[in-house]
């Protein structure tokens, strides 16, 4: 994640999971930060861009020809995304 980003997170207090803590932990992260917070609703956004260009290449950042990305680009796979929504589905109503 680029610098500007982390910095980003930092300054508004955003939590964040990084798609390494995602495989060596699975949903776990996500199941403990809710669990953390007393969270009784959540609502799910769903921004394609995180998943890999090799699950899904119909994302801006796959276009030939495009100059240098000044964001991150998604590294999940759909599977890994499914997997999630699907592990806090059944802990939280969504």
């Amino acid at each position: 994640m680029p610098e500007h980003e982390k910095e980003k997170l930092k300054n508004y207090k955003i939590p964040n999971i990084s798609v390494e803590d995602i495989r060596k932990n699975g949903s776990n992260p996500f199941l403990e930060w809710i669990e953390k917070n007393s969270i009784k609703y959540l609502v799910v956004h769903f921004d394609l861009d995180v998943l890999s260009s090799d699950d899904f290449r119909s994302l801006l950042y796959n276009e030939p020809n495009t100059p240098e990305k000044p964001y991150t680009t998604g590294k999940l796979t759909l599977r890994e995304v499914v997997d999630i929504i699907t592990d806090v589905s059944k802990k939280q109503r969504l």
